[in-house]
């Protein structure tokens, strides 16, 4: 694909419909411009979180335990 050095045309063969808005891309190029390379999200930016990490975590390590225990039964 020919983009004459325009790095948006690329952007709708790079991504499909729903997997990422132009908006984010564009803001995302703009704080690494500005030599913000930090890929931690910000305090106070965008929903509020439902629930604490630290609530997740012993799900997430049961159910990652049971895949691994199927996984390698088989």
């Amino acid at each position: 694909m020919q983009t004459n050095g325009n790095c948006s045309q690329c952007q709708p063969s790079i991504f499909d419909d729903g997997t990422v808005k132009e908006r984010t891309v564009k803001n995302g190029f703009r704080r690494f411009r500005s030599g913000d390379e930090s890929l931690e999200d910000e305090e106070g930016r965008g929903c509020p979180l439902m629930i604490d990490d630290n609530q997740l975590k012993p799900l997430w390590k049961r159910t990652h335990a049971k895949q691994l225990e199927r996984l390698f039964k088989n």
